[in-house]
């Protein structure tokens, strides 16, 4: 009922633009109509691939066949740079409960934001196993009056002596999240990119809600971000033996 409107009134703009003779103020408005039109597709869709998601048995998942798809994919984004090295340290033999289209969209998720979030010209992405308890004060609790919450002390502590959970940490040095915002990022239609729909950490939140995970994560303006996946550890006999190139390799452009 959205999408169909929105595709005649884009596609209809684009043939008036280009077979009319506008001048340069006429132009620019159905430029705004064309990108705006677009704007709303995206906020649809990904409303509803967050409206889809459900609750889905996980089976045992070998992190890295499923790393090195999406680091494969994230070299090609567009946004990413040549100043940009992304450094994967997670251990070969990571093991979840999961299930693998989900966690590659969490994935690629994270690491977009990650590289939108690098200004510099030294930037770095780390993928790693362990996390920071100095700089994970927060998590994503699917709540849409309170989308993000502290991790008080003791929830910290659980999350640090787990056995029950193994850790997908991603952590970059790019502008971090001031204070005043951090406890919004994950709430449905709000964003800071320009461009942006704001459901990015709302569906990643939901996907590793349904995965029995969950997403914890710390911020600071300078310092850069750490978001930690969580998710149940799997029986190392249950994992298929997958061929992974190298585990700790630097990837450029």
């Amino acid at each position: 009922e959205i999408r169909n409107p929105l595709t005649s009134i884009s596609g209809s703009v684009e043939i008036l633009r280009d077979e009319l003779e506008l001048n340069e103020i006429n132009r620019r408005l159905m430029d705004v109509i064309v990108k705006e039109s677009g704007r709303l597709e995206r906020i649809v869709s990904e409303f509803l691939q967050y409206a889809r998601i459900q609750r889905s048995e996980s089976k045992p998942v070998a992190v890295a066949e499923i790393l090195d798809e999406v680091l494969d994919r994230i070299l090609k984004y567009e946004a990413f740079r040549n100043n940009i090295r992304i450094r994967n340290e997670l251990p070969e033999d990571c093991q979840v409960l999961a299930d693998k289209e989900k966690l590659r969209q969490v994935l690629i998720h994270l690491l977009e934001n990650a590289i939108e979030s690098i200004e510099d010209d030294n930037g770095l992405i780390a993928i790693e196993s362990r996390f920071s308890p100095d700089r994970i004060g927060y998590t994503t609790t699917g709540d849409f009056n309170m989308p993000v919450r502290k991790l008080n002390d003791t929830e910290l502590q659980e999350l640090m002596n787990s056995s029950k959970y193994s850790f997908i940490c991603i952590k970059d040095n790019g502008k971090g999240i001031p204070a005043t915002i951090i406890e919004k990022i994950s709430q449905p239609f709000y964003s800071t990119r320009s461009g942006g729909t704001g459901m990015g950490l709302a569906i990643v939140h939901k996907l590793a809600d349904s995965m029995d995970g969950n997403i914890s994560f710390g911020s600071e303006v300078g310092r850069g971000s750490e978001f930690v996946i969580a998710l149940k550890c799997a029986e190392t006999t249950n994992v298929p033996d997958v061929n992974h190139s190298n585990s700790s390799l630097e990837l450029y452009k």
